[in-house]
């Protein structure tokens, strides 16, 4: 009676496991690249590589898809120091993005998001900029659930320019260069995020054998009790 409650139960995860199926999450080694213009680092666009783990949140069955992302870089000019460059963090926030599945079985993937960077060397340390429009990141043709390395993601529309703006100056230091909280400080574009490699799936298999394990444990006895019942002559 145990083993049948306890199969009957584990029966229930099945089903509903089964349900959340089309939910999957993933987490991915990415590059984010793009181009930034703005006076406060040179007269020239400065281009900018952050790597680091983004999460994946993929529901097809919902038609939804979300992504948080933790990358980091070392590129981005010290306009306190020229030719020193800085740390930064570069993470996004207020994720919306919808997944579509092609006829064929490929995935359109498109994202709507904020960001921010964040300095996090020097003496400008603190400080962060951020986005107040969405960037769009986008990428169609997908094969596979969780997305292949080499998966791009990027801004269909040319230019996909966004403006910059201050957000953090907790110092000041900005504040005495003329630019204060809410300024725009200048503009992205060319932005790419590339997945480099898979480094985390989920594992479905666990509760598959613990149902196999449950109904050998069912049947068993009752496998048992054929063997050694009397034959009838």
């Amino acid at each position: 009676m145990r083993y049948f409650m306890l199969c009957i139960s584990l029966g229930g995860l099945f089903v509903s496991a089964s349900a959340a199926e089309a939910a999957i999450i993933f987490t991915t080694q990415s590059t984010a690249t793009q181009s930034i213009s703005s006076p406060l680092f040179g007269p020239n666009p400065v281009q900018l590589s952050a790597v680091g783990p983004q999460v994946f949140s993929i529901d097809t069955a919902a038609g939804t898809a979300n992504v948080i992302s933790a990358l980091t870089g070392s590129d981005l000019p010290d306009p306190l120091n020229p030719g020193g460059f800085l740390t930064y963090s570069l993470a996004n926030t207020a994720t919306t993005g919808t997944i579509v599945t092609n006829p064929d079985g490929t995935y359109n993937v498109d994202f709507q998001l904020l960001f921010e960077l964040m300095i996090t060397s020097g003496p400008l340390s603190g400080i962060t900029f951020e986005t107040l429009q969405n960037s769009t990141f986008a990428a169609s043709n997908i094969p596979t659930i969780p997305f292949p390395p080499g998966t791009a993601f990027s801004d269909p529309l040319s230019p996909d320019i966004t403006v910059i703006f201050l957000k953090s100056d907790p110092n000041n230091i900005l504040a005495g260069l003329g630019i204060n909280i809410g300024d725009p400080i200048g503009v992205s574009f060319g932005r790419v995020v590339t997945i480099d490699a898979v480094t985390s799936v989920p594992e479905p298999t666990t509760l598959v054998v613990s149902i196999g394990m449950c109904i050998l444990g069912v049947t068993r006895p009752w496998l048992r009790q054929r063997r050694t019942a009397p034959v009838s002559g």
